[in-house]
């Protein structure tokens, strides 16, 4: 198993671009895995970089086992505008909401980056609104498999968008696991549980290549979206 943070987390620069993003981590993907199978997962805008990783891994003949998006969502054309730059208070909090901390009454009070020191919350401020920035330039292409999805369900609207939001960028099946918590609670321990019991049913058929990326045992948990395989 490897986990990619933002380099900028450790002092490093921020990347110029999402394309610079991709192309750096796909160097340390396959410098540790030189080939496939590939089981992809990524969390809220690490979601869109590991759909990007995802296709251009195959454009470059690898095989991608997974993909698992944990609650994120391309943006649709008329959203990708970045918008104003928040100033620092307002990025910390916004930081923090998606960590799922939320100021106000019956909310956690806590800060979330209290225990890092300051040069530490400086970088975690600088990454968030650099990924902010990045968000709207994503460009999803197709990717020719399948999708596990999970989605936080507790702080969405009707009009939020859900796991069918990737339907023209995924050519297989969309199996979708809802989960009644905050988007930013999902990478606490309750959540991480239910999310790796359902993972272990899709990642196990995985490896077999004869057979597709998600399985039969996936809709014990899951609804599914069917498309064309193309």
């Amino acid at each position: 198993m490897l986990g990619i943070q933002a380099r900028g987390l450790s002092g490093g620069a921020l990347p110029t671009d999402l394309d610079t993003m991709v192309d750096d981590y796909l160097r340390v993907i396959r410098s540790t895995q030189p080939h496939g199978p590939y089981h992809l997962l990524g969390w809220s805008f690490g979601g869109m970089v590991a759909h990007a990783l995802a296709t251009r891994l195959q454009q470059e003949g690898e095989r991608v086992a997974v993909l698992a998006l944990l609650d994120a969502y391309p943006l649709p054309e008329q959203g990708r505008a970045a918008g104003s730059r928040p100033d620092e208070a307002e990025a910390r909090a916004a930081l923090a909401a998606t960590l799922g901390y939320r100021s106000g009454p019956g909310t956690e009070a806590a800060d979330p980056l209290a225990e890092f020191t300051g040069s530490q919350q400086r970088r975690l401020v600088q990454v968030y609104l650099r990924n902010r920035e990045l968000v709207a330039q994503f460009r999803p292409e197709r990717f020719h498999g399948d999708l596990f999805f999970v989605r936080a369900t507790a702080d969405k609207v009707l009009s939020d968008p859900t796991a069918a939001s990737w339907r023209p960028w995924v050519s297989g099946e969309i199996a979708e696991l809802e989960l009644d918590c905050a988007h930013g609670t999902l990478t606490r321990p309750g959540p991480l549980a239910r999310i790796g019991t359902a993972l272990s049913a899709v990642l196990d058929p995985a490896d077999e290549p004869a057979r597709d990326s998600t399985s039969d045992n996936t809709r014990d948990f899951a609804r599914t979206s069917e498309g064309e395989n193309r």
